[in-house]
């Protein structure tokens, strides 16, 4: 990140959200909003109860959120070797924070 401004009121934060199983991976890019800094921004990110569909901005690994039949919120992603063999995950949302294995801020400014 160029710039890290703590003193910026109302912001909009781009995090990245680092996926694996075994030794697959892949990332999603969410947006958070508000008067949040360093490791309060970091837990939004992490906090998957709420996340939605649109709420993912950028993926590498095609990283969708859906309703199941049964009603369930469920998350679904293909995680890549450095062979680029592929991982396919289909798990109920609640399943998703064991996959996270790391996050930052990868860029935050003003909001407008």
């Amino acid at each position: 990140m160029k710039n890290y401004d703590v003193n910026i009121c109302w912001g909009i934060a781009r995090i990245r959200v680092y996926l694996q199983m075994e030794n697959y991976k892949g990332f999603y890019d969410i947006n958070s909003r508000g008067n949040l800094k360093g490791a309060d921004l970091l837990e939004t990110a992490i906090e998957t109860d709420l996340l939605e569909q649109d709420d993912i901005k950028n993926s590498n690994c095609e990283m969708k959120i859906f309703e199941n039949k049964e009603e369930d919120y469920c998350f679904s992603c293909v995680l890549k070797d450095k062979q680029g063999n592929t991982l396919e995950i289909d798990e109920e949302i609640e399943e998703l924070p064991k996959f996270i294995v790391g996050c930052h801020i990868i860029e935050y400014k003003e909001s407008e």
